[in-house]
């Protein structure tokens, strides 16, 4: 059982050192053909070696990503463009070929190289620019989950809310109906929007519901002062700015 288990343990390690591995040779003969093609000096054609390979393995990632996420998205959230991530994956194999056979096989080509090196700038952006949109759709989805977790957790408070106040209304000639009303109308006046706040007041009101409630929607909290969602999330945009309240992947929404 001992032995198996080594076993596996090193089929596990040789499987994560060796896509790290495998690009050594196809650097070696980039580096080669540079120095022996196009007159580079060795320093220069490691580093062209290297940036040649670390883009063929950021463009594989890249489009792995994207496909990833077509594959486990939602209906309402958008595609990620996983075929723009294929094509930086198609640059590098047209980039490593070309300095290794192209160059061997017909030499006469050395000088229009130098003019294909530009290219590795522009994958590199690209790259950039796709992973860069990637986090945002993921974080706009995230956002959203949250939101309508939250939505659900105050639908569910509400209900609960609303089950007391019937009970409590079923039972009103009764002398423990009169002892619990004063605490029971004390709770649905808390349950009503204010009126007529002022602006500074309003505020100030979001901020004490985002310290009852951390993962409070905006919904909800809009609801909880009497102002619309979009002044809501205006309002928190501001409460950041001057460093009353603040944003956190773990709780929600909370004060300074």
């Amino acid at each position: 059982m001992s032995q198996s288990s080594s076993r596996l343990d090193l089929l596990k390690s040789a499987s994560a050192l060796t896509p790290w591995v495998a690009p050594i040779p196809s650097a070696f003969f980039v580096a080669r053909s540079a120095v022996q093609h196009l007159d580079c000096p060795l320093p220069i054609a490691i580093l062209l070696a290297l940036v040649i390979e670390l883009l063929g393995l950021t463009g594989i990632h890249t489009w792995l990503r994207l496909s990833n996420w077509n594959l486990s998205k939602r209906k309402s959230d958008p595609p990620a463009p996983a075929h723009l991530g294929l094509l930086l994956a198609g640059l590098y194999a047209f980039l490593t070929l070309g300095m290794i056979l192209v160059l061997d096989v017909l030499p006469s080509l050395a000088h229009f190289m130098p003019a294909v090196t530009p290219l590795l700038a522009l994958v590199g952006a690209f790259n950039l620019a796709l992973l860069s949109q990637q986090e945002q759709r993921e974080a706009a989805a995230r956002i959203e989950r949250e939101q309508r977790k939250a939505a659900r957790a105050d639908r569910r408070s509400m209900g609960r809310s609303t089950g007391v106040q019937e009970n409590v209304q079923k039972t009103q000639g009764s002398r423990r109906s009169e002892r619990s009303a004063p605490a029971l109308k004390a709770v649905v006046e808390r349950s009503q929007p204010p009126r007529k706040l002022s602006h500074e007041d309003a505020l100030n009101a979001l901020v004490r519901f985002f310290e009852r409630n951390p993962s409070g929607s905006y919904s909800a909290a809009g609801r909880s002062i009497g102002r619309s969602k979009s002044w809501v999330a205006w309002a928190l945009n501001d409460l950041e700015k001057t460093g009353r309240l603040r944003r956190t992947d773990q709780k929600g929404i909370v004060p300074q």
